[in-house]
């Protein structure tokens, strides 16, 4: 996949699975990645590029029902003859943020102060285990109950002293103070496999190389 901070593709916006529909036996489970200039769907989280749709191509934005909206396109996507892409999200919130992004990322020409890195769903390990949606931008990293939902709790990057590996699929954030929602200092996250692992750290070190983050590991 490309650089997360890659200014050909433009800065992230927002990302995660959605269920492209097609007809019964067609439907597939893609991950989406929206950018300030393409919406682009791939495989699975960091899984191979399928197909990407320039912002300047889509021509509408609507809601179909309760967790689906379809894209209007001035023209078909590659290897297509579809002019219009019909979406499913997960819950009526997740649906909400994606379709608020569009529209607002599709007005927008210039880019946001605050630049997405990376966002993915992680399992808040703790005595009862959660499953919550994590987004890492150039100033924070927050978690929220899911994707488009309440915002948990957040921590500057400057306050972030350590970035542990446990395994190939566990990690644990350590801050200066009591950040997370049940006032711990330390957060232990795992993903989903090793891949989605990856591009976590990777999203942590591009921080560290440009000077936005100063952590162990």
């Amino acid at each position: 996949m490309s650089d997360d901070l890659n200014l050909g593709r433009g800065y992230l916006v927002c990302e995660g699975y959605l269920v492209k529909r097609r007809g019964a036996l067609q439907n597939r489970t893609r991950w989406f990645r929206l950018t300030t200039t393409y919406l682009e769907y791939y495989t699975e989280e960091e899984g191979d590029l399928i197909n990407s749709l320039p912002l300047s191509t889509i021509s509408g934005v609507t809601e179909e029902g309760s967790t689906q909206f379809k894209i209007a396109q001035r023209e078909p996507m590659e290897g297509s003859e579809r002019t219009r892409m019909l979406l499913d999200a997960k819950t009526v919130p997740e649906k909400r943020k994606w379709t608020t992004k569009l529209l607002e990322t599709i007005r927008l020409s210039h880019s946001p102060e605050e630049n997405l890195i990376c966002e993915g769903p992680l399992t808040k390990l703790r005595f009862a285990n959660r499953l919550r949606w994590f987004c890492l931008t150039n100033r924070t990293l927050a978690y929220f109950t899911e994707n488009g939902g309440r915002l948990l709790a957040e921590i500057n990057l400057e306050n972030i002293e350590a970035i542990k590996s446990i395994d190939n699929l566990t990690f644990v954030v350590h801050g200066d103070y009591e950040f997370t929602a049940s006032k711990k200092r330390d957060m232990t996250l795992r993903s989903p496999n090793e891949t989605v692992k990856r591009k976590w750290m990777r999203g942590f070190k591009r921080l560290q190389e440009i000077g936005r983050i100063r952590v162990k590991y």
